[in-house]
């Protein structure tokens, strides 16, 4: 967890709800707010917990991933390549599934990244770490399609915009 997120009273309901589903599906199930979600794909946990489908997740602050989704990435990212918050790219690649609480159990506290200390060691490799990204990216299998198919996807997803109280 990062060290700027503010946590909902009722995050502890909410992980319970997560441990309890028995899909055996390889789920990353995301506490915080997206940035963009697809309004019809969703799996419903019961009363107020509904996850919602995303093609697209990064600076996320908490996440509870699912037994067969923690192999994946084991598999996936062993020698490790992908940093953990690079959602997007295992939805992508890999088609692990990616959903977002909505409304979310987690906040980023520091909206401008100003206080944070993980964003400040982030800043300073931030050209670097792009391309890093960018050249995994070309040697994957399948990249330019699976990159258009998502943009194509993006067009059908609602766009969120979260303030902190």
């Amino acid at each position: 967890m990062k060290d700027d997120a503010l946590i909902d009273a009722n995050i502890i309901d909410v992980l319970k709800r997560i441990e309890s589903v028995s899909d055996n599906k390889a789920r990353v199930y995301l506490l915080t707010p997206p940035e963009y979600y697809c309004p019809t794909k969703k799996a419903s946990l019961g009363n107020y917990v509904t996850f919602y489908r995303l093609s697209e997740a990064c600076s996320t602050a908490g996440y509870g991933v699912t037994q067969q989704a923690a192999k994946a990435l084991i598999h996936i990212n062993t020698p490790l390549r992908w940093e953990a918050d690079c959602g997007g790219m295992f939805n992508l690649l890999y088609g692990l599934e990616i959903l977002s609480l909505i409304p979310p159990a987690i906040t980023d506290g520091d909206t401008d990244k100003e206080g944070s200390g993980l964003e400040q060691q982030r800043a300073v490799r931030a050209v670097e770490r792009a391309a890093i990204r960018c050249r995994l990216k070309r040697q994957e299998k399948g990249y330019p399609f699976r990159r258009a198919r998502r943009v194509l996807r993006k067009k059908f997803q609602k766009e969120l915009s979260y303030e902190v109280e």
